[in-house]
């Protein structure tokens, strides 16, 4: 009986059982179909967003070959603009040279009409008492004066000597009206800019002479060091940047030990023209306080360095402005009036190897680069300066840190050789051939916007080419040079230097002119230019070790350079064209 009671009871058990099993599989069920439902969502999701971005990137596609075909289009329309323009330089030319002909030919007649002898307005005579008592004609010194008028930018003239038995080459004015009437820089010009930036630049160059804290380093030397192409007198366009380096020495007690990578068998070649400077102090808490203000690992840190030189710049810019008044009335402005200079603004910026000042002088804006450095012996002009290397360097399997590196400057050097070769090449073209390129470099922003040439191509690197030009000429035919580097031959020059200017780029390979033995070998006036220049033995490399690179990836960005080869090339094949636009319209006036 009682089994019997128990049967419906284990029935119920079973039933319920029965019932959670099938619940639990039911809920299994939903959760999967959820599982699905949602994996099945998110990738209808994923299709949707991926065919989203694939239309995206074809509307992209769409826009780049619209633009392509725009470019086609524009690139084309450039090439006839251009042909246009050479077939009316050609013209211009033609029309010059047979002007010039007629004018020449009816001068020759007008002369020939008087009867006597005596010269006339305009005309030289030749007189020898021992052969004849009647004097001789000879050939008429004339001038051509070429005028361009461009409405509201006034009439640009240039004058240059001609004779009525002289050929004249036609492409050579113009290019040396070009030169004369837009690239040069007056000295009138440069003489009002300098009036304006160097009060400035002494008053903050005094200001951080002033007794300093005892654990801070100091400006030393009876004035800032000028530097840069107006001090080389290679600006062009316009009196607008200037360079100033600051020579700075450490507090009392505080000496200083310099190495060079290139003297370190450890070091690479790329890290060549680095150095480091290793700092040893006396005990004392001005010391203490130097030490770890710009010391780490024993060695002074230029970012640390180039901080403590923008706080000090900026006090002087505050110097200035508190006292301008007085400043610039104790100084000798012929040019512009002390009081009343309408300065308006005077902006500070942190450049790669120090400060830039921004001077805001009436419309008129001047950059003005000071660098602080380090004069690595009493006598010479070495200095290492805060501009940092561009990539890691691995001395071994030892890291050296970036900011324990500073850069060596031949910049007195250069300026040196500079003034060396001048002297020895009279009545040369070789420094109006670099300021025409720098021109043309200068002026490649309004033909392509995007143009990165002034900004990658710098002036020390076109100054490195020509020098290379010169030097190799000096070791080739030091004879021929001369005649090579005449002023008939400034266009060739001209092409020359753009030609190794683009193979540069190309071949990303840029030799500097000190960091290697080049100069011992070369001679001028009996005497090899390294002893000529006085440099140092320690600044330049063993005889093994080669050519250091300026287009390394430790001094520029490489990926840069396939921009300025395809640049300059355009630059070779459109530079007259270019000049053509400058210049034009062009009147021309013979004056006898």
């Amino acid at each position: 009986m009682e089994i019997l009671l128990a049967v419906p009871a284990v029935l119920l058990l079973l039933l319920v059982a029965v019932s959670i099993a099938y619940l639990q599989k039911k809920e299994q069920h939903n959760q999967e179909s959820c599982r699905v439902r949602q994996q099945y969502e998110n990738q209808r999701l994923t299709v949707i967003n991926r065919n989203q971005r694939l239309g995206d990137r074809l509307t992209d596609l769409e826009c780049e070959v619209t633009c392509l075909k725009q470019s086609v289009i524009s690139e084309r329309k450039l090439k006839a603009a251009l042909k246009t323009e050479n077939e009316a330089m050609q013209n211009l030319i033609s029309s010059l040279r047979h002007e010039i002909n007629e004018l020449k030919a009816a001068n020759r007649c007008n002369r020939a009409q008087p009867a006597q002898n005596w010269p006339g307005p305009g005309m030289f005579w030749e007189f020898n008492p021992a052969t004849s008592h009647t004097p001789k004609p000879r050939s008429v010194v004339s001038k051509i004066r070429l005028a361009t008028n461009k409405p509201g930018q006034g009439s640009k003239t240039s004058e240059h000597p001609t004779s009525d038995h002289q050929d004249i080459d036609v492409e050579l004015l113009i290019l040396n009206h070009f030169f004369e009437a837009f690239v040069d820089v007056s000295l009138d010009k440069l003489e009002v800019a300098k009036h304006i930036v160097q009060p400035i630049v002494n008053a903050i160059f005094g200001h951080m002479q002033t007794p300093q804290k005892p654990s801070e380093p100091r400006v030393v030397g009876e004035g800032p060091l000028k530097s840069g192409s107006v001090e080389e007198q290679l600006k062009v366009l316009h009196p607008d940047e200037f360079d100033y380096m600051f020579p700075i020495e450490m507090p009392h007690g505080v000496s200083l030990d310099f190495s060079f990578c290139h003297q370190i068998s450890d070091f690479p070649k790329e890290s060549y023209g680095f150095g480091m400077i290793a700092v040893q102090t006396v005990l004392g808490d001005s010391q203490d306080r130097f030490l770890k203000s710009f010391v780490e690992g024993k060695f002074l840190q230029a970012d640390q360095m180039k901080n403590w030189f923008k706080g000090k710049t900026q006090k002087g810019i505050d110097h200035f402005n508190a006292n301008k008044h007085t400043i610039l009335r104790s100084t000798a402005m012929s040019s512009v009036n002390p009081v009343h200079c309408d300065i308006t603004a005077i902006k500070l910026s942190e450049i790669g190897a120090g400060v830039c000042l921004t001077i805001k002088y009436k419309d008129a804006s001047f950059s003005v680069d000071l660098i602080p450095s380090v004069k690595v012996e009493a006598r010479g002009d070495m200095y290492l300066i805060p501009k940092p290397c561009k990539k890691e360097i691995w001395a071994g399997d030892k890291q050296v840190k970036r900011n324990s590196l500073w850069r060596l400057s031949f910049s007195m050097y250069e300026m040196k050789l500079m003034n060396i070769l001048t002297k020895s090449l009279p009545s040369s073209c070789h420094t109006d051939s670099l300021k025409i390129v720098k021109a043309l470099r200068d002026l490649d922003v309004d033909n392509n916007p995007s143009s990165q040439l002034s900004s990658v191509l710098t002036s020390y690197h076109l100054k490195s080419m020509l020098l290379q030009i010169l030097l190799s000429d000096l070791r080739r035919a030091p004879s021929c040079l001369k005649d090579k580097w005449s002023r008939a031959c400034l266009a060739d020059r001209i092409k020359e230097l753009l030609e190794v200017a683009q193979s540069s780029a190309r071949s990303k390979e840029l030799h500097h002119v000190f960091l290697c033995n080049d100069l011992k070998t070369l001679s001028l006036n009996n005497s090899d230019l390294h002893s000529l220049l006085g440099v140092p033995d320690w600044a330049v490399p063993r005889n093994d070790l080669g050519h250091v690179n300026l287009f390394s990836e430790n001094f520029i960005d490489p990926n840069s350079l396939d921009q300025i080869s395809a640049r300059i090339k355009d630059i070779q094949e459109q530079w007259l064209n270019v000049i053509y636009r400058h210049v034009s319209p062009l009147s021309m006036k013979i004056m006898s």
